[in-house]
């Protein structure tokens, strides 16, 4: 286990425990709820991440990669929060949840059933697997420009 791994285990235990500590704080208040959300999907992404590096193989890291494609959801709900705890005028729209869930939606099911944004052909850097980002793909420019 390297730096980078036990980095990414640290990340996942600590957003575990804060998300489950604001959370308990205040159980009704939205802003709790949703910090939670963030937390538990970015303890996603680091465990995911952290298997991905650890993988003993390309086939067990592309594995991890694909589970990986829910991640734009943590966009999504940091952008959420952050409405959320400045009290923004804009969340009292529905159609700000449209805006704010549909493209995360639309990229995780871009990103498990293509290979328009990552390639699924992990490469292996000195920490361990990585996925690669597809070259020349527009979608895979916009994915970045939106996240």
């Amino acid at each position: 286990m390297n730096l980078y791994t036990l980095l990414l285990i640290c990340a996942t235990t600590i957003s575990i425990l804060l998300g489950f500590s604001v959370y308990s704080l205040n159980r009704k208040a939205s802003t709790n709820r949703l910090f939670m959300g963030v937390m538990f999907f970015n303890a996603y992404w680091a465990i995911c991440y952290f298997m991905m590096s650890v993988s003993s193989s390309a086939a067990d890291a592309a594995f991890w990669g694909r589970v990986l494609a829910f991640w734009p959801f943590l966009d999504a709900l940091m952008l959420h929060f952050a409405l959320a705890f400045t009290g923004s005028e804009v969340l009292k729209k529905k159609l700000t949840y449209v805006a704010l869930y549909f493209p995360a939606f639309l990229f995780s099911l871009i990103d498990l059933t293509t290979t328009l944004i990552f390639t699924y052909d992990p490469i292996l850097q000195p920490w361990g697997f990585q996925n690669a980002v597809t070259a020349d793909s527009i979608i895979a420019r916009i994915y970045g420009v939106w996240s």
